[in-house]
């Protein structure tokens, strides 16, 4: 499948915004599961679930984008409420988090969501740990 170069808006609203325009022009084509632009117009990035299979929900300008947090990527890729026809076992979903947060580690444009994520789960712990009673 090719990609039909269009001029992609970089903030996550003005994709949203243009999704409908785009979804008109490719009827037939699946979307990213943020930013609604079809697949005729993003590339998707795809992260395997086991050793042999993977998927894409998210494009690569939703992936790598500071608008979505971690916790949301986690979400998307690990099919929590996004996909009816696709159930992820437990060992998939362990192999999912273990390959985004790989990805995270080893690639620079990603570091600081990363180090957010850390930041906030080490806060979230902290929290839950103050909290009880």
């Amino acid at each position: 499948m090719s990609i039909i170069p269009v001029q992609i808006p970089k903030t996550l609203k003005e994709r949203r915004a243009k999704s409908t325009r785009l979804q008109m022009l490719a009827p037939n084509h699946s979307t990213c599961k943020c930013c609604y632009i079809p697949w005729k117009f993003v590339s998707g990035k795809s992260i395997k679930y086991s050793t042999n299979s993977g998927h894409f929900p998210l494009c690569y300008q939703c992936y790598y984008s500071d608008e979505v947090p971690f916790e949301d990527v986690i979400n998307y890729y690990t099919n929590r409420g996004t996909w009816e026809h696709e159930n992820f076992t437990e060992s998939e979903v362990d192999y999912i988090i273990d390959q985004l947060i790989n990805e995270l580690k080893k690639d620079p444009k990603l570091k600081q969501k990363y180090n957010q994520f850390i930041a906030d789960k080490r806060d979230e712990l902290i929290n839950s740990l103050l909290d009880v009673k």
